[in-house]
């Protein structure tokens, strides 16, 4: 990259480089993100989710409703598990590190958290603040 740079800056500087005009017909907008898209959907698949989150950290960030309060999540990873007989969003794990939230097809275990009124956290931090950590178990996130 540094290379790069170094081989194009000049030409770019001295007005030598060359420029290729941009097709107008081709240009296409984005649409701006809006509260809506920032809420998780855990009826979507393991990959949906983990891509919602992982796009929309670090702003807006991604978040979903616990026990009427809202939890950011900046980060997850993609679980093995797989559980039929639960609801989607429904915990189904806690890992040391993660807790486990049932997907349309398997699982996703967050990671890195902001609970509401709290600070950004690792979810293994969140976890210490609970004197009975298996009562999240069962919880379901809408």
């Amino acid at each position: 990259m540094q290379k790069l740079l170094i081989e194009t800056l000049p030409s770019i500087v001295s007005g030598q480089a060359n420029r290729i005009v941009q097709n107008e017909e081709e240009i296409t907008f984005a649409y701006n993100i809006s509260r809506e898209d920032e809420h998780l959907n855990f009826n979507k698949t393991k990959v949906e989710v983990f891509n919602q989150i992982r796009g929309l950290n670090p702003w807006p960030v991604s978040y979903a409703i616990l026990e009427d309060k809202e939890i950011k999540i900046y980060e997850a990873i993609i679980g093995e598990g797989i559980y039929k007989e639960k609801l989607n969003g429904e915990i189904v794990k806690l890992y040391k590190d993660g807790i486990g939230i049932k997907v349309s097809d398997g699982e996703i275990i967050l990671k890195i958290i902001k609970p509401s009124g709290s600070k950004k956290m690792n979810v293994k931090d969140y976890l210490n603040g609970f004197k009975e950590k298996n009562n999240l178990i069962g919880k379901v996130f809408r």
